[in-house]
């Protein structure tokens, strides 16, 4: 296979609740972005901070929190995962 022609994937960072229950990541649906906790799509933004411990992390076992932009406001996103 011709080197320059292969395709590189990447998959976005998978956040783990602290108890190890839940997952999270962040994922766009063509429509914006959304958190995606246990496989359901929360709602959807024009742009959420990156996945990392300060922006988008489970608060407790059973809250994740991250932020996202909307018409050039700021939200922070609480979702309630219990």
């Amino acid at each position: 296979m011709n080197p320059q022609r292969q395709r590189q994937i990447t998959f976005p960072p998978i956040l783990f609740s602290p108890d190890g229950k839940h997952f999270a990541t962040v994922i766009t649906t063509g429509q914006g972005w959304v958190a995606m906790i246990d496989g359901k799509v929360g709602p959807s933004y024009e742009a959420l901070l990156p996945s990392n411990v300060a922006s988008c992390r489970f608060v407790a076992g059973h809250t994740f929190r991250s932020y996202g932009i909307k018409a050039g406001q700021i939200y922070r996103v609480t979702l309630d995962i219990s």
